[in-house]
């Protein structure tokens, strides 16, 4: 599956705004566009799993990140109406099978750990 996605996981890490994601000068409304964004996906991507997560040999919930990005984007001023008026993804698919599950876990779980491995790259410690 790495291999699979590996073109599209590269056009995505050379996006410019996730680029600004590890930079100093990541202005207040590039990282509310980001939350914007990964809430949208998120959101969506949580509800297609919930959908066969009674089938799947492990616990989603604790997998959870829209309600992060939602509280991020309150505490920067958001209300909750303009949130709840975010777009949505609407590019992911019903999923009705585990092995489909399995792989938007994949997706969801490796840009967690590969978004971490960035930002905690780019902190700096004085």
């Amino acid at each position: 599956m790495k291999e699979a996605t590996r073109l599209r996981h590269e056009a995505l890490e050379r996006s410019p705004l996730l680029a600004r994601l590890t930079s100093s000068q990541l202005s207040h409304s590039e990282y509310e566009c980001v939350l914007r964004s990964m809430l949208g996906f998120h959101d969506v991507a949580e509800s297609r799993l919930a959908q066969v997560s009674d089938r799947l040999p492990l616990d989603t919930s604790v997998r959870k990140k829209a309600h992060l990005a939602a509280r991020d984007l309150r505490h920067l001023g958001m209300s909750p109406e303009c949130i709840a008026a975010i777009p949505r993804c609407a590019s992911i698919p019903e999923i009705s099978s585990v092995d489909a599950a399995l792989g938007l876990l994949y997706v969801l779980e490796g840009s967690t750990l590969g978004d971490a491995r960035k930002v905690a790259g780019s902190v700096r410690y004085d």
